[in-house]
This record gives structure tokens, sequence and C-alpha cells, in this order.
């Protein structure tokens, strides 16, 4: 159950949901979902900026974005609250930081296809459900996922995919996998 909003236009009363069950927030300016802002229990400052706490797509989310080497297919195999807890380390790819309160950040799973020459041939390889894959299972913060992105549509995650996931979170807790 979502709370509701209701907007008028000219008397005419319209209804709109702002929160739904899913925890996400509707931008009512961009008119796109994204997780909502979260206080960490402890009451203690927050130790990552709320742009990690941020996400606008949804695990089976297929997205198009355009790179150096052509336009790319980017789907979104999961979207995972990480808590941390003070004193632990967390394994970023650049560095290792050491949490001093509790907190959290959403990390993003995703798939990455080889470059297609086109938005246009990205669209039919979509449509054909053909494309080759470059990257298997890329594990980042929100603010490094590819940006500016295209929404095309949505799939189902595959067992490969999940899979891919699981191993990667089994090495991250290991401390062999660190997050983009």
């Amino acid at each position: 159950m979502g709370v509701q909003i209701n907007i008028f236009d000219n008397g005419n009363k319209k209804v709109a949901h702002r929160y739904n069950e899913f925890d996400y927030e509707l931008n009512l300016v961009r008119l796109e979902w994204t997780k909502h802002d979260h206080t960490p229990k402890s009451g203690k400052p927050s130790i990552f900026p709320e742009e990690y706490k941020r996400f606008e797509h949804s695990s089976k989310t297929l997205l198009a974005t355009e790179a150096d080497d052509g336009w790319r297919l980017v789907k979104v195999i999961s979207v995972h609250r990480l808590d941390v807890t003070e004193g632990q380390n967390i394994q970023f790819h650049d560095e290792t930081m050491a949490a001093t309160s509790d907190d959290f950040i959403f990390i993003v799973a995703y798939t990455t296809s080889e470059p297609f020459s086109s938005e246009d041939t990205l669209r039919k390889a979509v449509n054909d459900k053909n494309w080759p894959l470059e990257t298997q299972c890329t594990v980042c913060r929100t603010v490094n996922f590819p940006e500016p992105c295209r929404y095309i549509g949505y799939e189902d995650i595959s067992e490969e995919e999940r899979e891919a996931w699981r191993s990667w979170k089994k090495n991250f807790d290991g401390g062999e996998a660190k997050i983009l």
C-alpha cells in the first residue's frame, strides 16, 4: 500500500502515489522511481553520501547506454542493500574503508553487452533476444552505474546471471571481490 497524493488540475482531482510498497519514491518532476532516504538506526551521522542510497532502476531492467565504442545493453541483475556495521571494513575498487557508524549503501549488479554500432541495432538485438555479453556480473555503487541510460524494457534474470551474482557475493563476503 502506498501513500496517496491528491493532485488537482483545474478543479479535477487526480490521484498519484508517491511511495509504493517496494520502498521507492516517485520523483514528481522527472517522473522516475528512486529509493527514498533512510536514516541509520543508531542515530549517528551517515558515513555514506545520500547518492549511495538511491537508484532509479530495478532488477530485470534493460537499459541502453552510449559508450566511446558504441551502444551497450545493460541489464540490472540485482539492487542490493548492503548493511555495514560500525568497525566493519568494506572493500571498494579503489579503497578499503572502515565504517565509523552503522550505515548502508545500495549496490547494483549488472551485465553488459558487447558494443553495437547504433541504438537501432541494439533494439533489434533485444527484440530478437540475441545479444552477446561482454561482462557476466559487474557490481558497483549506484554512483558508478553506467550513465546516461535509456530505458529499453524488462527481461527475467537467467539462472546463469543469478549464479554469477551469488558467486560475486560469496567472493565479496570472503574478501576476494570489491565494489566498483
